[in-house]
């Protein structure tokens, strides 16, 4: 008899729905993309599968797929101009034209491979004039987040900030403009240092990557931002009416990076920014880490502990090489 069934899978920004029945499926699918719902008309063949590539301005969404009574549900970083959804066709036209495309690179890189082995006895390091190597460095701009990425692209440490504010809703309802002008102050401070504010509602998500040798420690320069962030919101709050009311997360892990159309994208690995957001969710006016973060900063740190793996961060033992972030904000 006719079994119409399938399965959904969901791989990064990728939408998976396989014929798993012995009849054609067709069906009216329903994803959600945060918000926003978009409506998908499918129609698979037997023991075939169709893809759809899901797309958002970018920051981590959850999706979720409904199709009659059965619904699937996952979260995912995503990247795009705007909400969108694009089945992808493997036919073979673009198998023929991805060939070409191979071929074409491997006679490129042949050649390269070529003019190197042509020009390498003319250059060595030991034959660099002095005055070009004084050149060259004098004109090395300092590395900072964005290029230290571009330059290694790939599995990389980063150190996650999650800022919830918990009273956003009220915030934007109220047009408080004191409240609207000291976040954005924030987040105008937070990028002008190199770093990625991501949008995610009442959850602003902030990487910072590992840096260069020469630089502080990923996670000491997420503690000090973060103790920056609330001190400036604590001070906010002694003043005004409206309260801002907030809970800071910090988690370290590991995201994939890479350069796109001249921009660095984030994929998630694993429970990297999920694990910021739920400490951040936890802390009432508090800045809350774990314990991959309490370990990595032992020593540097003071903290309370307020739960199973879990603590409040109190104080930084050594904030000199960092403190002049509330200065400028407050001067301003």
């Amino acid at each position: 008899y006719p079994i119409e069934n399938s399965s959904f899978l969901l791989q990064n920004d990728t939408l998976i729905i396989k014929n798993q029945g012995n009849i054609p499926f067709k069906k009216i699918i329903e994803v959600s993309i945060g918000d926003k719902k978009e409506i998908l008309d499918v129609t698979i063949p037997v023991g075939k599968e169709a893809k759809y590539k899901l797309f958002a301005p970018e920051g981590e969404y959850n999706i979720s797929i409904k199709s009659g009574e059965s619904t699937f549900s996952r979260s995912t970083f995503l990247t795009g101009k705007s909400i969108d959804i694009k089945e992808m066709r493997s036919d073979k036209g673009s198998l023929i034209k991805l060939i070409l495309w191979a071929i074409v690179i491997a006679i490129l890189i042949a050649l390269v491979i070529l003019y190197y082995k042509k020009i390498k006895p003319k250059t060595s390091w030991a034959t660099i004039p002095k005055n070009t190597e004084r050149s060259y460095i004098q004109s090395t701009p300092k590395k900072n987040y964005s290029k230290f990425i571009q330059e290694k692209s790939g599995k990389v440490e980063v150190a996650v900030i999650s800022l919830n504010i918990k009273n956003s809703n009220k915030i934007e309802t109220i047009k408080d403009t004191s409240a609207e002008k000291t976040l954005e102050r924030i987040f105008e401070k937070i990028r002008k240092e190199g770093l990625k504010v991501y949008n995610q509602g009442a959850f602003k998500i902030i990487l910072l990557p590992t840096p260069s040798e020469k630089e502080p420690a990923p996670i000491l320069k997420a503690l000090n931002l973060a103790k920056e962030i609330k001190e400036v919101l604590d001070e906010y709050n002694e003043h005004f009416a409206l309260k801002i009311k907030y809970g800071i997360g910090i988690n370290k892990g590991y995201m994939f990076a890479e350069t796109k159309e001249g921009k660095i994208v984030y994929t998630s690995i694993g429970s990297t920014v999920v694990s910021a957001k739920n400490l951040s969710e936890f802390a009432n006016g508090q800045v809350i880490i774990n314990e991959e973060v309490y370990r990595s900063a032992l020593g540097k740190i003071k903290v309370e502990k307020i739960g199973e793996k879990r603590w409040c961060l109190l104080s930084i033992v050594n904030r000199a090489q960092y403190s002049d972030f509330i200065k400028k904000f407050m001067n301003k």
